[in-house]
């Protein structure tokens, strides 16, 4: 999928699930994506996904040192494709919630 289709796609995903944010946490992600590396042991790693954009964490030997706001048309199209996907399961885990609780209330 092209890199527009994506980011057309992951603001889309956010009306759908009507969030205007969600972090790593909330997804209960197992990972975070990548958005950047710059050197042995520095890491940017996207957080908290926005619909206009995502707040990625930079980690210098696995401590926090720094926040940065990027737009998704500044990630790299393996990062779009790995937001994207973390999105779809949160998705499907959401639908599967609100038909359990429906389920239970009827």
């Amino acid at each position: 999928m092209k890199k527009q289709r994506l980011i057309k796609e992951i603001k889309k995903m956010f009306d759908q699930l009507g969030q205007q944010s969600i972090t790593m946490a909330d997804m209960q992600s197992d990972h975070s994506p990548v958005a950047g590396s710059m050197g042995r042991n520095i890491w940017q790693l996207v957080e908290t996904l926005r619909k206009e954009d995502v707040e990625s964490v930079v980690y210098v030997h696995d401590m926090a040192s720094d926040w940065i706001d990027m737009s998704y048309e500044d990630l790299s199209q393996e990062c779009l494709e790995d937001i994207h996907e973390l999105l779809e399961y949160h998705q499907v885990a959401q639908g599967k919630l609100y038909d359990s609780i429906r389920d239970e209330n009827f």
